[in-house]
């Protein structure tokens, strides 16, 4: 049976013995994030487990931030109000992306490695590229 929640805005199908103030609902919450000011999608009854007592959801379920960072990585921080303005100066924690076909960086994203200096391997029947493997050349930048 379906039955209006009494905490939200919610209804639930449940048994048409169980008490609907005892159902923990599993709804999306939906509410805008004031920290973000994405739409919340934790289960209402997570949000409401953090809110004030007055049934309103206030609060939501903690969660990362997301935001692309510069490097294209998420930003794993926790979101909170105010975050925003300061994630894109944010430690990324994962592994580097810089490689190439001479060498993987071991190193930590935010942490700076050094380029390449093995022999470009790029060439073709027209050209060979002569610059170190980790430079950009103005040749590798027209390339389509």
């Amino acid at each position: 049976m379906e039955k209006r929640l009494e905490h939200c805005e919610h209804t639930a199908v449940m048994p048409c013995s169980q008490d609907p103030s005892e159902f923990p609902c599993k709804a999306a919450c939906n509410e805008v994030m004031p920290c973000c000011q994405k739409s919340c999608s934790s289960q209402c009854h997570e949000c409401q487990l953090v809110s004030s007592s007055t049934g309103i959801r206030d609060q939501h379920k903690s969660h990362k931030c997301g935001r692309i960072l510069h490097c294209q990585h998420p930003c794993s921080q926790l979101c909170a109000e105010g975050h925003n303005s300061v994630c894109g100066t944010a430690s990324c924690r994962e592994p580097c992306r810089q490689s190439c076909s001479h060498h993987i960086c071991p190193l930590g994203c935010s942490e700076p490695c050094n380029p390449c200096v093995m022999p470009c391997p790029w060439k073709c029947d027209h050209h060979e590229c002569s610059v170190p493997c980790g430079s950009v050349s103005l040749f590798a930048l027209h390339l389509p």
